[in-house]
């Protein structure tokens, strides 16, 4: 009887969790339900995921132990927003300061590298008001990182 509880409550947290990960092998799916809106991003495994609230919102996002960071964030907890700050352009400033409404762009998608040669992009999904990036890689990530933010999945419930 013990076990069929512990099963069971295993089960239900499983089942209405906002945020997790499945583990397939290799990859691991990291998976963020907001409303009505499910993203998901298949990344490789290696990595400690991590759920993290933004004051009324939840993110998600996979450290690894080269300190690079794959993440998918609401608009006010975006872990590239000092990298959005840094660059010079009045698009990315409004997208930063949520003036991003003013610009007729579905996604708005930005990209650099920091002062240590190392890489960051965030895909901004305006209608939706998420990210998908990742900050801290590598040159040698930097391309299998864009192929995991470009084949980003949200899948609607409605």
């Amino acid at each position: 009887m013990k076990r069929y509880i512990i099963f069971t409550t295993l089960f239900v947290l499983s089942v209405f969790s906002s945020c997790y990960t499945t583990r397939t092998g290799t990859p691991t799916i990291l998976r963020l339900n907001r409303g009505s809106l499910c993203f998901l991003l298949t990344i490789d495994g290696g990595g400690e995921v991590h759920k993290i609230d933004y004051m009324e919102d939840i993110g998600i996002e996979c450290l690894y132990p080269d300190s690079s960071l794959i993440y998918i964030s609401p608009y006010n907890g975006n872990p590239n927003n000092i990298n959005l700050q840094n660059l010079n352009d009045s698009v990315k400033k409004d997208r930063l300061w949520g003036l991003y409404e003013r610009h007729n762009m579905d996604t708005m998608d930005f990209q650099g590298s920091d002062d240590n040669n190392l890489y960051w992009r965030d895909i901004f999904y305006k209608d939706k008001g998420m990210s998908v990036g990742y900050i801290n890689a590598p040159i040698g990530k930097k391309e299998r990182y864009d192929k995991i933010l470009e084949n980003a999945k949200i899948v609607s419930f409605k």
